[in-house]
């Protein structure tokens, strides 16, 4: 009677276990299967029965399943355990925890094998997945870091160590407090963790210090992980340390800087050309009408310079142009001037904030610095240097109603009669109260 119900329980557990039992033959062949296998498998009852493991189990499975089960034959151990794969009915792989035990007569020879088989696909793809994700973490050039709500560490990856030099053991645990480069206020955390704290989420710029006690520029997001009440339950930081974009970006600035510059001067003389000439005077007569300010405006113009160079040739009327701008140069910057080569061998000069009077002066100095050069000029009418002439004009501050064309057009008059004149002199515009 009791072998009877030991049999009615045991058949009754077999059936209806949630996991695939079945009892398998020496030879491989399926004896008995339970439910669960055969929805495991795809296969009816009947058709398992027909045929043995060895049919549906994965090639590459196949060699070390049969050595467990000869050594298990063999007495050499009572059970084995192993993940293996078996051949769906439908033609996909389903990966299984197998568990197999042997049952031997009174006189220990065996007889079959106990099996119970759980499907562990689902478990599988999550471990695949979770091992790829491990890999990406770890191969991945940007630090990642990982803490726990109270911003304590938890995982660093090698990225992480490449970039500041800490290892995860002498960081594990730390604050992230400890890469903070000091170069930042409180009002910056602050902000930081008020927008992860509203947002769940920060990005940025900021200046690190890694194990040596060197700062560095990095990029950094933050977001924040919650719990199922929706509270922070860890933060995940991820960087890239942009020492080398910081640089690649000053080089380019220095050298637009650079472009901009030459860009602005003229390839002769070194000094600002007639584009920029334009764009300063605009500028100077805004600040002058806005503040009541006086504004001048000096031409100025090489005498008989078609002559010196048809006397001494193209390459010292080149030389002769450099000169003459460098000293001008020199003394329009005494009295805050802006020097410009205006057309060939014209060049201007804006005085602004100067009195007519002081102008006036400034004017001179800067004629008599180019005759004090003692340039040779032979073919000179005048004198035996270089000289220049020039025309100035001056916009009285309380004249509002000027345009730059009116102020250029009467300095222009004022060098034309200069050179009818007799030159190397300097003429003042009789409109110089325009």
């Amino acid at each position: 009677m009791e072998n009877f119900q030991s049999d009615v329980l045991f058949s009754n557990a077999f059936q209806h276990s949630g996991i695939g039992m079945a009892l398998v033959g020496l030879d491989g062949k399926w004896l008995k299967v339970n439910h669960a296998i055969c929805q495991l498998t795809g296969y009816t009852e009947y058709e398992l029965l027909a045929i043995t493991f060895k049919e549906i189990t994965h090639p590459e499975d196949l060699e070390i399943d049969l050595s467990h089960v000869n050594e298990l034959i063999q007495g050499k151990k009572s059970s084995y355990q192993m993940e293996k794969r078996y051949f769906h009915k439908k033609g996909h792989v389903i990966t299984v925890l197998l568990t197999a035990s042997i049952v031997c007569d009174k006189a220990n020879h065996p007889l079959f094998f106990i099996s119970q088989i759980q499907d562990i696909t689902a478990r599988k793809k999550y471990e695949t997945e979770l091992k790829l994700f491990a890999k990406v973490l770890e191969t991945t050039q940007q630090g990642v870091i990982i803490t726990n709500a109270d911003e304590s560490i938890m995982y660093v990856n090698n990225g992480f160590t490449r970039i500041t030099g800490y290892t995860f053991d002498e960081v594990k645990g730390q604050n992230l407090s400890i890469l903070q480069s000091g170069k930042h206020g409180e009002a910056f955390y602050r902000e930081m963790w008020m927008n992860l704290l509203t947002n769940g989420y920060w990005e940025g710029e900021v200046c690190n210090k890694n194990k040596f006690g060197c700062t560095y520029p990095e990029w950094l997001t933050i977001s924040s992980l919650t719990d199922e009440t929706g509270q922070a339950s860890h933060y995940v930081a991820v960087f890239s340390d942009i020492s080398t974009l910081k640089e690649t970006e000053t080089k380019l600035k220095a050298m637009n800087e650079q472009l901009n510059r030459l860009s602005s001067l003229d390839g002769l003389t070194s000094i600002p050309n007639r584009r920029t000439f334009d764009q300063r005077i605009a500028a100077e007569r805004k600040k002058a009408i806005q503040w009541n300010k006086p504004l001048s405006l000096l031409l100025l113009d090489i005498d008989f310079f078609k002559a010196y160079n048809d006397t001494y040739g193209h390459l010292s009327g080149d030389d002769c142009l450099r000169r003459v701008a460098f000293i001008m140069e020199q003394k329009a910057k005494e009295f805050s001037g802006f020097i410009a080569r205006y057309g060939g061998e014209e060049f201007a000069i804006i005085f602004p904030d100067l009195s007519a009077e002081k102008s006036v002066l400034a004017a001179e100095e800067v004629r008599k610095s180019v005759e004090k050069l003692n340039i040779p000029h032979v073919q000179s009418k005048i004198s035996d240097y270089v000289t220049v002439s020039a025309g100035l004009a001056t916009v009285d501050p309380a004249k509002q109603d000027y345009t730059i064309e009116d102020l250029i057009e009467l300095a222009d008059q004022a060098l034309y009669e200069a050179k009818k004149a007799g030159r190397n002199q300097l003429k003042i515009s009789r409109g110089i109260t325009i």
